[in-house]
């Protein structure tokens, strides 16, 4: 769940065949709480979630009787085995995530109702009687 949060929130940030990559204005925040965590999912979307990067994510080979998590008192690991190591997110840093993210969302909203006043407000009659798509226009 945790990495679909994280590619989510990640998705106008990034390069895409979409509508394009959000203004820079939407990863800048007064809050610096808001601001690391920013940076720091958009981190774990490039090396750990969307791409496996060697830095972030490596395997280890764990020799017979090597103990490398704790276990019952006498009890060892049997055999050659293998370990993949990475980084863990702590509990408290996905509160953020989600603050950050609802935070996005009112900003995010706030901009669209007031751009789509730009565009429409006043011209209800003139619209078409059925939904149409945005279109995405240079200069606009």
């Amino acid at each position: 769940m945790l990495e679909a949060i994280i590619i989510s929130y990640s998705r106008p940030f990034t390069i895409n065949d979409g509508v394009g990559v959000l203004q820079k204005k939407w990863s800048q925040f007064e809050n610096s709480q808001f601001a690391d965590a920013h940076k720091q999912i958009l981190q774990y979307r490039n090396e750990l979630v969307a791409h496996t990067d060697k830095n972030v994510r490596t395997i280890q080979i764990v020799p017979p009787n090597v103990c490398v998590v704790p276990s019952s008192k006498g009890k060892e690991m049997e055999g050659l085995s293998f370990r993949v190591r990475t980084v863990w997110i702590a509990a408290r840093r996905i509160r953020v995530f989600h603050e950050l993210s609802v935070h996005q969302a009112n900003r995010m909203f706030n901009e669209v109702i007031k751009l789509f006043d730009e565009l429409y407000k006043g011209m209800e009659t003139e619209l078409p009687n059925k939904e149409f798509d945005l279109r995405i226009d240079e200069g606009l």
